[in-house]
């Protein structure tokens, strides 16, 4: 059987981000096991490459349309407006089945603000399409009146193979993401001040602001750089809890989070829809709400060498629903 996939590749020009890197894990996961699958990226480049991206995405599907038997389309909301209806036309038009998986959270808030034909082609799509995936809980149960074979595929990660972590608890705190106000970064900045000298926090990530570069180091927070994906979870293993404050009130299930579970690092997240459903208070980690640097403080001191054995625990308990193994027996079992 050949899967035409549809989704952001990546490539040596883009700085990869958490759907990019969940992408390429299906891709090769559903090559791993046995199937034929052909991919077209959906990431326009910038420039004039940018401005003929719709034509050469066209040509691509029909030429690659002719060859396969199921086509899956994996996008952002923008593209379930302007992409996906011509995906599921086109396969329908072949006689192909066709899947959808849209990324990140809140696309119900997006459908309601947009215009009455935005949302006529959103419902084109998710009412032809022979199945429908989504990131969060919540998405899953407004779609699918829509359309009744609406499932959850959450954010996978590869199970981690290498050295197991201890359960010492030495006061190592990492933020992994893009180093910008609405991470909550400078939360954690003030948040540093609070806390007593024996508490570490290093942050890693794309400076997407340049000036808080700044504020970091009148701090006792350490910036290292970005990290190369493959290297995220390995680096994972030299800490004790993972800090991701942000105020991002789109995010779905953050990929890193997932990351950390599956090292048994437990969690301190902001308490938004999407990251409530896989971070549970107290139990693999803490949910703290948005900028409250009151909270956030509160957070970072609930651990300690009694209780983190056991935070770390129920986390690494929580990765086996977001193994890419399980994640894509589950893809395939809808699509084939």
């Amino acid at each position: 059987m050949t899967i035409l996939l549809i989704g952001p590749r990546l490539t040596p020009s883009k700085q990869p981000g958490g759907i990019v890197v969940s992408f390429e894990l299906l891709v090769n996961k559903l090559r791993e096991f046995g199937y034929d699958v052909n991919v077209i990226d959906n990431a326009p480049e910038s420039g004039v490459k940018k401005m003929l991206f719709p034509f050469r995405f066209v040509f691509e599907l029909l030429f690659k349309l002719k060859s396969c038997s199921h086509v899956s389309f994996h996008g952002t909301a923008r593209q379930f407006v302007f992409l996906s209806p011509l995906v599921v036309f086109f396969s329908k038009l072949f006689n192909k089945t066709v899947s959808l998986r849209k990324f990140a959270g809140s696309f119900d808030a997006y459908y309601f603000r947009s215009n009455w034909l935005c949302r006529t082609l959103i419902r084109y799509s998710l009412t032809n399409a022979n199945a429908n995936f989504f990131q969060t809980l919540y998405l899953v149960k407004f779609f699918k009146r829509f359309n009744k074979n609406t499932f959850w595929l959450p954010t996978s990660r590869q199970r981690y193979l290498g050295a197991k972590r201890c359960f010492a608890f030495k006061k190592r705190f990492i933020y992994i993401g893009h180093v910008a106000r609405m991470k909550g970064i400078l939360e954690l900045v003030e948040v540093m001040k609070r806390l007593p000298e024996d508490y570490n926090l290093d942050v890693y990530g794309p400076l997407v602001e340049k000036d808080i570069l700044q504020f970091l180091e009148t701090s006792r927070i350490m910036y290292r750089g970005v990290l190369r994906p493959e290297l995220v979870t390995a680096k994972l293993c030299e800490y004790d809890v993972l800090v991701l404050p942000t105020k991002w009130k789109t995010e779905g299930y953050p990929g890193v989070i997932i990351e950390s579970f599956s090292v048994g690092l437990p969690v301190i997240a902001t308490n938004l829809r999407g990251i409530s459903e896989i971070v549970e208070h107290a139990s693999n980690g803490f949910l703290t709400p948005i900028g409250d640097v009151d909270k956030l403080t509160e957070c970072f001191l609930s651990f300690n060498e009694d209780n983190y054995r056991d935070f770390s625990i129920r986390a690494h308990d929580s990765f086996e629903v977001y193994d890419i193994d399980t994640t894509t027996k589950f893809f395939i079992s809808k699509v084939v």
